[in-house]
C-alpha cells in the first residue's frame, strides 16, 4: 500500500514523512541510485512506526495489560541518557520499549514525556532532563 508523505506528516511522523518525500522526489526525477540506497531505511522506519501504532492502539483498546512497577528503573533511564548522548537511537529505542512495557505508580508521566520526545527526535531536551536526575 502506497502512503504519501502527507499521510505520515498528518499523524506526526515527521521523519517518515520527510524520507517518503525525498524518495518520492527521487523517483519522480528517475534517480534510481538514491531510491535503491535509501528505500530500505525508509521501509524499516515505516515498519517500526506501524508496529508502534498497532501497539498503541492495542493499549488504548485495553487489549494489552502491562505489569506494574513503582517507578521507572534508574538503570534504564541511564541507558536512555547514554544512548541520546551517543546518538545511538537503537539503544534508546530498546530502553524506551523496556520502560513502556510497564505501568507505573509514580513517574509514568516521565516515561510518556521521554516517548514523545524520542518520537520527535528532541534529543537535547531528553539529555537535559535526564541529566538533572
Amino acid at each position: 500500500m502506497r502512503r504519501s508523505p502527507a499521510a505520515w506528516w498528518g499523524i506526526g511522523a515527521q521523519v517518515a514523512g520527510d524520507k517518503a518525500s525525498a524518495l518520492e522526489m527521487a523517483a519522480n526525477s528517475r534517480d534510481l541510485r538514491f531510491v535503491k540506497e535509501h528505500n530500505p531505511e525508509f521501509i524499516d522506519i515505516e515498519e517500526k512506526l506501524l508496529t508502534d501504532l498497532d501497539h498503541m492502539l492495542g493499549e488504548i483498546e485495553g487489549e494489552i495489560t502491562r505489569p506494574k512497577k513503582e517507578q521507572p528503573d534508574e538503570a534504564v533511564l541511564a541507558r536512555i541518557l547514554e544512548g541520546c548522548q551517543r546518538y545511538n537511537m537503537d539503544a534508546v529505542d530498546a530502553a524506551v520499549a523496556e520502560l513502556k512495557s510497564y505501568e507505573y505508580e509514580n513517574g509514568g508521566e516521565l516515561v510518556s514525556w521521554i516517548w514523545e520526545n524520542v518520537q520527535q527526535f528532541n534529543i537535547p531536551e531528553i539529555i537535559e532532563r535526564l541529566s538533572k536526575r
